[in-house]
């Protein structure tokens, strides 16, 4: 056995290991160290991939696999996909998508280049109301600083459901959903869990304005679906990913139209026509005619969704439980001991090394809510991978009780709900069901 060692640069941190018995991903995981990998390594989401600073030449040629994914997205020799490359001897590297948002940007990857190619998404369009009057009374740091405040709120929804930002004007944001494929109703319901979450994320970050500016912001949201032109524009030396197409008007004059009706949501027919019949609250409807268009199109004043919406209300809940100051892991490992004590042997590299492994892992789960094919992937892995660590099936039951009532201690009696309890619960019986899936293949 010929030991070597990988360095994270990112992390300042160098790590020993077997030369060529392990993966990239698998020194990661075994060393616990946080390496997103939404399929579970599988080569099918590309999360995992790293930048070789040094010491490519003692790294694995590429797979087949390996190969045609960086000839299809056009990585250089530096990036490797850390679940196809094994270490053979001495290298450093860094870790490449380190949060959830940033798995939102890989689909970019996936778009045509300059040629462009047709591509049917569902656009949201969010404008902020008044600004204008806040700028003119303010001094630019104030209103760089809203602006920034006001971005980080709502850009966030759009990155947790699936999305992609796709572009700033002035205090306007726009999203795009569907760039990665799936279905229409997938991007749909992307879309409109987006807008709700935006709208939630504005009241918190409302509440803060009033007390330090004594302002409060409004927004008004559109949310169409339909094919667009998608790729890179520009000149030859600076081009940029683009959408182009009468669909991206609509989608922006449907936002534009919420100034004159008494909703912050609005959604075109294209939308609900993709949905499941009664899957939205609809306050109202209405035929209009948009600006510089000849027919009317109908469009929907939407409250929310009709019924309880798991992935939003855990989506809701994800920042005041896994925040920076929560003490999630601290709760969940101190409950978890108490009520089986003999666990704690089972964690060889200590507590606060597998807590930040929890808490990666948790909001892992949350970002991959959308994309359920990745998702199913990663946690049959993971379930595998825990045979390994002594995980049996009684194991699952535990804890599946510590989460749910850490999840309680942590958000208190008034914001633990019927709802967040219910959709905590359902989100933990299919994290737990799809482990419990690859466990089965192991044993």
């Amino acid at each position: 056995m010929t030991l070597t060692h990988l360095r994270y640069a990112c992390l300042n941190k160098t790590v020993k290991t077997s030369a060529g018995e392990q993966t990239l991903l698998d020194i990661s995981v075994s060393n616990k160290i946080p390496h997103w990998r939404e399929c579970g390594g599988n080569a099918r989401c590309t999360t995992c991939r790293v930048r070789v600073l040094e010491g490519s030449a003692n790294l694995s040629p590429r797979s087949e696999r390996e190969k045609e994914i960086a000839e299809s997205r056009g990585w250089d020799a530096s990036v490797r996909l850390a679940c196809q490359t094994r270490l053979l001897g001495e290298a450093t590297v860094e870790r490449i998508v380190l949060r959830g948002a940033d798995t939102s940007q890989i689909q970019l990857e996936t778009v045509g280049g300059d040629t462009g190619e047709e591509r049917t998404v569902a656009l949201l369009f969010c404008d902020m109301r008044g600004f204008t009057r806040f700028a003119e009374a303010h001094s630019a740091f104030d209103v760089v600083h809203i602006l920034n405040r006001f971005f980080a709120a709502v850009g966030e929804p759009i990155l947790v459901n699936g999305g992609i930002i796709y572009q700033y004007v002035g205090d306007e944001i726009s999203g795009l959903f569907g760039l990665d494929g799936g279905s229409a109703r997938r991007a749909c319901e992307a879309a409109i869990r987006a807008a709700l979450g935006m709208r939630d994320s504005l009241n918190a970050l409302n509440e803060t304005l009033e007390a330090e500016f004594g302002v409060g912001i409004a927004i008004g949201i559109g949310v169409h679906y339909g094919p667009l032109v998608v790729g890179k524009v520009g000149h030859p030396v600076r081009r940029q990913f683009s959408v182009v197409g009468d669909n991206v008007n609509t989608a922006s004059r449907i936002q534009t139209l919420t100034k004159s009706v008494e909703s912050n949501l609005l959604v075109s027919q294209d939308v609900i026509e993709h949905l499941p019949a009664d899957t939205l609250s609809i306050a109202e409807t209405q035929m209009t005619r948009l600006r510089g268009r000849k027919e009317s199109i109908r469009v929907y004043a939407v409250d929310g969704f009709l019924s309880l919406d798991n992935f939003l209300v855990v989506q809701r809940t994800m920042q005041p439980l896994l925040g920076a100051d929560s003490g999630f892991a601290e709760a969940f490992y101190a409950r978890l001991f108490v009520l089986d004590p003999a666990l704690e042997k089972m964690f060889v590299n200590g507590v606060e090394a597998q807590g930040q492994m929890l808490e990666y892992i948790l909001r892992g789960v949350v970002f991959g809510l959308g994309r359920s094919n990745h998702l199913a992937l990663g946690l049959h892995d993971l379930g595998a991978k825990h045979v390994a660590y002594g995980v049996e099936e009684g194991h699952y039951e535990l804890f599946r009780t510590v989460m749910l009532e850490t999840i309680e201690a942590i958000l208190g009696p008034s914001a633990y709900t019927g709802d967040v309890a219910e959709a905590w619960s359902a989100t933990t019986d299919m994290v737990l069901g799809l482990m419990k899936g690859g466990a089965a293949g192991v044993n």
